[in-house]
């Protein structure tokens, strides 16, 4: 008979040796009763799905109705709330992408699924061999398919934020700049495998983990949903005042405006009427519309800035006197390249609604590396193109230096910042609303709530006018934890927690990751609130 033991926030289970194990009920109804097994007829039950491996838990922990007569209409509405799960995380993850930059708690949508009360850990153990009717049943093909995954992945990782690349890879040089991406790239990217293993290891032990705070939450406790979720709001609130920032760095106001300038405030206060009304729209699928309208003018935008690096650098070459290496604002430069990379908070919900999890894990690499791809086309090819970048938009800098089109350009992705401003916002208002208001999970609080978040960051982008220096703090302040930092420690943990095995190669390597991000961070954060003070 197996032994249950408890360690940390997930009951550890030691059973028969070998053979699979089938997890019994769907991870909806595994949410709703706290067990892993969720609902199903007992042994000889008249749906006749299996039998129970194990009992020792007592009879308190089933509840009225799993093991009677009642079982198949259980089993019926367990298999509705499954499928109305899948769907609210397709439809989260169509709302969330529409944005580009990523969510990086992935929280629309995303406690609110998980029905059952985090606070307290699933209990594994539960074995249920299928019954005669289960055996060999097909279900109808669900979910995205490895091209629509791929493309979530592109759009979840390719926004705004890479325009702010060319700057960054000006502050390094033209040989530490690609390297030194290729480090962070490379990083980000195994840390997005990692937070997938950890998810996939959770679900062996019974426990459903839909979104990056619930990873955290059911391997470090209530602390690992905390610590999540303050750099979720610190790294939203910060793309936000971003996106103002960017607007009035980028808006063509003399173009439009007949020659007269405005300051850098009034610009901001220019720009906020647009997310204030937005913020009015509480149901992420009222704003796919929006959503559909920013990635078009961000696609028009980016395949202009490349077709114009191109012909610069078939008709000139590139730029003279540009140097190999840049250490003194290398900080500058890791900072906007972590912004660019925060991707990784969109990852389990994009994984969540993939047709085959099991493949998944390819599709995300090749869709990073076109990704990646994508970031040193318009980074580092416009420092070789243009030479030293000075402004934090590309976009802003070629309008600068006369080129022509870019005022409609840097209208097209100053609408396009302004559209996706309330998808950026939500994850910041879900957190916020639940710990100042109390609301539920998933619940972004009143439309009173998120205008006074939005005039915040309104307010921050007023006070800070140095674009490439905000994002700078944003990427090394927020967006390190979350990609370099976390997913390290949390596969740790729980190699620790469920009594893996790890060598010390093993353990070097991943305490050398979580290492060298906290160290980026750190030099990061203090270099941007340095160039903040500055200037």
């Amino acid at each position: 008979m197996p032994a249950v033991r408890r360690s940390g926030p997930v009951a550890r289970v030691r059973g028969r040796p070998g053979g699979p194990r089938r997890e019994a009920g769907p991870p909806a109804a595994r949410a709703e009763t706290g067990l892993p097994g969720g609902v199903g007829a007992g042994p000889s039950g008249p749906a006749g799905s299996g039998r129970l491996a194990r009992r020792a838990a007592g009879p308190a922990m089933f509840g009225q109705g799993l093991l009677g007569p009642s079982a198949p209409r259980d089993r019926r509405a367990a298999a509705a709330r499954h499928d109305g799960e899948r769907a609210d995380d397709e439809a989260a993850v169509q709302g969330l992408l529409g944005g580009g930059d990523a969510a990086p708690g992935g929280r629309l949508n995303g406690r609110a699924a998980n029905r059952g009360d985090p606070a307290k850990p699933a209990v594994s153990g539960l074995e249920v061999e299928p019954g005669p009717g289960e055996r060999g049943a097909a279900a109808a093909p669900q979910g995205a398919t490895e091209l629509q995954s791929y493309i979530n992945v592109l759009k979840a990782n390719v926004g705004p934020g890479c325009l702010s690349l060319p700057y960054a890879f000006s502050q390094a040089g033209t040989v530490l700049g690609p390297v030194g991406f290729s480090v962070l790239a490379a990083m980000a990217l195994y840390n997005m495998h990692l937070l997938l293993d950890c998810q996939d290891r959770l679900k062996r032990q019974g426990v459903a983990a839909k979104t990056y705070g619930d990873v955290a939450q059911h391997t470090l406790g209530d602390s690992g949903r905390a610590l999540v979720d303050l750099f979720v709001v610190i790294t939203q609130v910060g793309i936000c005042s971003i996106y103002l920032v960017f607007f009035a760095d980028s808006f063509p106001v003399e173009a439009v405006n007949g020659g007269i300038r405005l300051e850098h405030w009034q610009l901001v206060l220019a720009a906020t009427p647009l997310p204030l009304a937005l913020a009015y729209i509480s149901e992420v699928k009222h704003l796919t519309p929006y959503s559909l309208a920013a990635n078009v003018a961000l696609a028009v935008s980016l395949l202009f800035v490349l077709l114009l690096v191109a012909n610069q650098l078939q008709a000139v070459g590139s730029a003279e006197g540009l140097p190999l290496a840049v250490a003194g604002t290398l900080p500058l430069f890791v900072g906007n390249v972590v912004f660019s990379l925060e991707g990784i908070g969109l990852v389990l919900p994009i994984a969540n609604a993939a047709r085959d999890r099991q493949r998944f894990p390819r599709v995300l690499t090749h869709g990073m590396l076109t990704s990646f791809a994508i970031f040193v086309s318009v980074g580092w090819l416009s420092y070789l193109a243009f030479g030293t970048i000075s402004d934090g938009s590309i976009t802003a800098e070629l309008e600068n230096r006369g080129l022509a089109g870019m005022e409609l350009v840097n209208v097209l992705l100053c609408v396009a910042i302004l559209l996706t401003y309330p998808l950026q916002l939500r994850p910041a208002a879900e957190v916020l609303s639940q710990t100042v208001n109390g609301t539920p999970p998933g619940n972004p609080g009143s439309f009173l709530f998120r205008s006074g978040i939005v005039v915040g960051t309104a307010g921050l982008a007023a006070s800070v006018p140095n674009l490439g220096a905000i994002i700078g703090l944003c990427g090394s302040g927020g967006s390190a934890m979350l990609a370099l930092i976390m997913p390290p420690l949390l596969e740790l943990k729980q190699r620790r927690l469920f009594d893996e095995p790890t060598g010390p190669a093993r353990a070097y390597s991943l305490g050398g990751v979580a290492a060298f991000g906290a160290a980026v961070a750190l030099w990061g954060t203090v270099s941007a609130a340095a160039e903040i003070w500055v200037h």
